[in-house]
């Protein structure tokens, strides 16, 4: 434990001395979660999904760091990178095709805008579909659309609900396409 303190307190030295900031270092650096979350959706799991790109060689471009599936209760098929420290996101791509980011801590509301405005950025033209309680109404979840050539593309917004416990996410957004309309697409 010494010599790993040591080791950390020389590569700080270090790199204060020498004019780098931890901006420069990359993002698995950050400690912020909206940063770390707007980077996971919109560089690693909107592509990943909506272009046909590899989720693994995207998280690694972003600099995520594999993690063990079970860490956010994956299961062994699906795959599993986090992005940040103090505030970890963490980027699943599920064996079912679709992706997943995930924020345990955080406001959720700076969380929801964030993700709002990248995926409102995507040329695909999402368009807003349901928004309802679920699971007893411990998450609120809003849905976005857009029509694809090969189908249809939804994107969750899922925050802690009215019934949300100390458990529940601050934040979590899943992409994937289907083949036919969601009945969620269509706003209520």
């Amino acid at each position: 434990m010494r010599s790993t303190v040591g080791v950390a307190l020389a590569l700080l030295a270090t790199c204060m001395g020498g004019g780098v900031h931890a901006r420069d270092l990359g993002p698995r650096f950050m400690t912020g979660g909206v940063d770390a979350a707007r980077i996971a959706l919109a560089r690693v799991c909107l592509p990943g999904i909506l272009e046909s790109k590899a989720i693994a060689d995207l998280a690694r471009d972003q600099r995520m760091v594999p993690m063990p599936a079970s860490s956010v209760g994956a299961g062994e098929s699906d795959k599993v990178w986090r992005l940040g420290f103090s505030e970890p996101v963490y980027a699943v791509a599920w064996a079912d095709g679709s992706c997943t980011v995930m924020v345990d801590r955080g406001d959720a509301a700076v969380l929801r805008a964030a993700a709002e405005a990248e995926i409102r950025a995507r040329r695909e033209g999402f368009q807003p579909g349901q928004i309802s309680e679920a699971d007893g109404g411990r998450v609120s979840r809003a849905i976005h659309c857009a029509r694809l050539d090969q189908g249809w593309a939804v994107t969750s917004i899922t925050l802690p609900g009215p019934q949300a416990t100390a458990r529940t996410r601050a934040f979590s957004s899943t992409t994937y396409i289907r083949p036919t309309p969601s009945p969620l697409c269509t706003a209520r």
